[in-house]
């Protein structure tokens, strides 16, 4: 019996574990690049994209249901799919236009995109619908805190203490609103 046949046996062999070796890298390197986030493997947009995975599929048996289309809006908003997520947003205002939390959601779109004084009408709009809504309040604030000068040097931080006393004066118990009361009085002034 000659080594001839054994060897090409051999060969034909090494090269399809070759060949599964390479695949299997393939899909590492295709996951690790697609769940790759500032450095470092983010099991954070995995979860992510799983859950936005899991609400479309829920959202073509149900399109109308606001609170999942609310849902998909913010997975896409902390996935960093700005887009993705301003359209969602609006679809939730199409189906349910007194929706308060996309209204602010929206709005932290807007800020995000630079669209300052959009940013500022969806808050407005969010506690218009509840003036109860706590997070509107705060993201006013700190968009008044982060808006830039304009032309004529003139910015929106003196809006800031006006608008925490409203919130207090609706949510005097609200631990949050008095310790950022306390901080922007110790800073403004």
């Amino acid at each position: 019996m000659t080594m001839g046949p054994i060897l090409n046996k051999l060969k034909r062999k090494n090269w399809l574990w070759l060949k599964m070796l390479i695949g299997i890298l393939v899909v590492v390197l295709g996951l690790a690049f697609w769940f790759y986030q500032g450095g470092y493997f983010s099991s954070e947009q995995f979860l992510l994209r799983q859950d936005i995975a899991r609400l479309e599929k829920a959202l073509a048996d149900e399109p109308g249901n606001a609170d999942l289309i609310l849902e998909l809006g913010i997975n896409y908003y902390a996935s960093g799919d700005l887009d993705k997520a301003f359209d969602t947003y609006s679809r939730v205002l199409d189906v349910n236009p007194d929706d308060y939390i996309a209204w602010n959601n929206l709005g932290n779109v807007y800020r995000d995109q630079f669209n300052y004084q959009a940013a500022r009408e969806a808050y407005e709009k969010a506690l218009e619908l509840n003036p109860n809504y706590i997070p509107s309040y705060l993201n006013l604030v700190d968009l008044f805190a982060t808006w830039p000068e304009n032309e004529h040097g003139e910015d929106k931080k003196h809006e800031i203490l006006p608008t925490l006393r409203e919130a207090l004066e609706l949510n005097p118990e609200n631990e949050m609103l008095t310790e950022t009361m306390k901080i922007y009085a110790r800073y403004m002034y």
